[in-house]
């Protein structure tokens, strides 16, 4: 798990949130869709609002996957590879394979004051044996860090970990992992 930016105490699954191509803007203006402003520099983030009644619109759009980043690689990049946390010659390329999607429909959680269809795509990575090694090393060196945090099932179970009596929170979504 990585520290995530929005919330000090948590950790989450590495990846985030796709980026839609400027060639969705018609897509986008057709359904009056308006940007959630997470942050000024996200704004071709898939993390918007619409009319409920361009929801299943959206939903075969998405999983079209046209006009939007399709792949992992940035993710991984920014939030393993270039903090530092795994070195970049031994990353230079992963093999991620796509598992399945998970949804969670029409929810509303804490702090959103609207109704939310989030998607999750899970992947799997088969990593190199020195990426493999890497990783071992990392885990050697120490398993929880304030930028990264190895859990494991149970953790995810109760979506908490202790570190030096201390509790973090994972992310609501890394129960999906297993």
């Amino acid at each position: 798990m990585v520290r995530g930016n929005r919330i000090r105490r948590q950790y989450q699954p590495v990846g985030g949130v796709y980026k839609r191509y400027p060639s969705s803007e018609g897509l986008f203006n057709e359904m009056n869709a308006k940007g959630a402003k997470i942050e000024e520099n996200n704004a071709d983030d898939l993390r918007f609002y619409v009319k409920g009644g361009n929801v299943l619109k959206i939903i075969n759009w998405f999983f079209s996957r046209k006009n939007r980043e399709i792949d992992v690689w940035r993710e991984f990049h920014e939030e393993l590879i270039s903090n530092g946390i795994l070195p970049q010659e031994k990353f230079r390329f992963i093999k991620p394979e796509y598992l399945h999607s998970k949804h969670e429909r029409l929810i509303t959680r804490r702090g959103i004051n609207a109704k939310q269809y989030l998607i999750y795509d899970i992947y799997t990575i088969s990593f190199t044996e020195e990426q493999k090694k890497a990783l071992r090393d990392l885990l050697k060196e120490s398993e929880f860090t304030e930028t990264y945090a190895f859990v494991n099932e149970e953790d995810l179970d109760k979506e908490l970990i202790y570190y030096d009596n201390e509790e973090y929170q994972l992310g609501f979504h890394a129960k999906y992992l297993i």
